[in-house]
């Protein structure tokens, strides 16, 4: 699981199923950094219905005006796709399509607890959570106003309710001067209580195993650390389906806690806290094999032995790593 504006989701590679609030993330990089895009201006979601060919819902060959070709075909605005994502401000009677992605209406915090909100960027907003990094969120049974269909006033929903695959289309535009193109990604939404549920007649065992990627750094670096899971089924009678679980995220509510170690053991406290796990919790990540990652910025500090301890929950089990030493010289 994960956090957007302290909101639980489920990201694409957690067995997600159509009654949860699927986390659909972008990490967008130019020239090997991560780099926020020129515009944003929507993400579509369709249906695989052609054996991973997303191109069927393309606009693509010589009958496409030059701008078009490659991008979502416009027949496809209203009646194909299964969500729509774009931000859209009103002013009075007049309709905005926001696209630049430092705008407010981008901003985490738009991102509401589903109950009740309609018609908001909780229900369609595209989120900005830094630099090249952008999420929508696949809500179940949320109504939206689509732009393309918005001029009647009437609202769009959510379609996305089926066991199946499906592509999430995102449109941008790298520079002022560049044309729009489309950068597209897979998702499935697996049969809830069925192929992401699994049963067991004894208490699961499992040893978690971690280990810190870094061991020295050189001051002044934005690290971003790298703490490795690995998982060990110990019980003799699960059946691979339950370990099959493990090749996914399960790793949840993790936060880092960075202290130094004094080099003065005889006078003084011994270690100065750095980084509290509160600190961290919110700019941690993950990934799909359960590495935490958090990024640390080293300018100021100074140079040592540090400590480093990630706290997770893994299952029914809080688990706390190793206290990993790394070296910031």
């Amino acid at each position: 699981m994960a956090l957007l504006n302290d909101i639980t989701v489920i990201p694409r590679w957690e067995r997600p199923s159509p009654t949860d609030d699927v986390y659909l993330e972008m990490f967008y990089m130019k020239g090997g950094t991560l780099s926020d895009v020129y515009a944003l201006s929507s993400v579509y979601v369709f249906k695989d219905t052609d054996n991973g060919n997303s191109a069927v819902w393309l606009g693509t060959g010589s009958e496409w005006p030059v701008g078009r070709n490659g991008l979502v075909a416009s027949s496809y605005y209203r009646l194909g796709p299964q969500m729509v994502f774009n931000n859209i401000q009103f002013e009075e009677a007049t309709k905005i399509h926001i696209t630049n992605p430092t705008e407010d209406k981008f901003l985490v915090t738009n991102f509401k607890d589903a109950g009740g909100v309609q018609n908001t960027n909780s229900a369609s907003g595209i989120f900005r959570i830094g630099a090249g990094h952008y999420g929508v969120v696949l809500r179940p049974g949320v109504e939206y106003q689509n732009w393309d269909s918005i001029t009647d006033g009437s609202l769009s929903a959510n379609t996305a309710n089926s066991v199946t695959s499906y592509f999430d289309i995102w449109t941008v535009q790298d520079t002022a001067d560049s044309t729009p193109r489309t950068i597209i990604h897979s998702f499935t939404l697996e049969g809830a209580g069925h192929s992401n549920v699994v049963t067991l007649t004894e208490p699961l065992m499992v040893n978690t195993r971690q280990s810190l990627a870094q061991k020295y750094i050189n001051r002044g670096s934005l690290e971003k650390l790298q703490i490795k899971t690995d998982y060990v089924v110990v019980n003799r009678n699960v059946g691979q389906d339950v370990k099959n679980i493990f090749k996914d995220g399960i790793l949840e509510n993790a936060a880092i806690r960075i202290i130094k170690v004094s080099d003065q053991t005889s006078t003084g406290l011994p270690f100065q806290l750095i980084k509290d796990w509160s600190e961290t919790k919110p700019a941690i990540q993950t990934d799909s094999a359960d590495t935490i990652m958090y990024n640390w910025e080293t300018s100021g500090l100074q140079t040592g032995t540090y400590q480093v301890q990630a706290s997770s929950t893994v299952l029914d089990g809080r688990v706390m790593s190793d206290q990993f030493h790394v070296v910031l010289r």
